[in-house]
């Protein structure tokens, strides 16, 4: 759930399924307004986001990716180094899409701290082959 300071729902995530491709259906004014599907490609993975035709495109497990229409970006997030570690800057073109990109920002950052890779990461570990 997105919540305003003052309490009220401001957006909502549902996952529809799991498995190797789960899928969300995001709300707002308790309104499904889009769903998101991983696309499994030749060399990176795609996440489509329905109702809006958007399409994010990057490296979804280390938080660096933009949402495109078109030509046209939608939101750009990359990492940033604060005090307290790494934090995600999310840059969005219009305020009318603010509380869709932050749903999918959520989704989008839950997915990469479950992929097994992020995890080992996140630990310091590294997969390397026996010499």
């Amino acid at each position: 759930m997105l919540y305003t300071l003052s309490g009220d729902v401001l957006g909502e995530i549902k996952q529809m399924s799991l498995g190797l491709s789960p899928s969300y259906q995001l709300f707002q004014n308790q309104e499904p307004i889009a769903d998101l599907k991983k696309i499994w490609g030749v060399w990176h993975e795609f996440v489509y986001v329905t109702h809006f035709n958007w399409l994010i495109i990057g490296d979804l497990t280390q938080n660096q990716y933009r949402i495109v229409y078109h030509t046209q970006t939608i939101m750009q997030v990359k990492p940033v180094m604060i005090s307290t570690g790494t934090a995600f800057q999310l840059t969005i073109s219009d305020d009318a899409d603010l509380i869709p990109c932050i749903l999918i920002a959520a989704v989008l950052n839950r997915w990469a701290y479950s992929q097994p890779k992020a995890f080992l990461r996140k630990v310091g570990l590294t997969l390397r082959p026996n010499s």
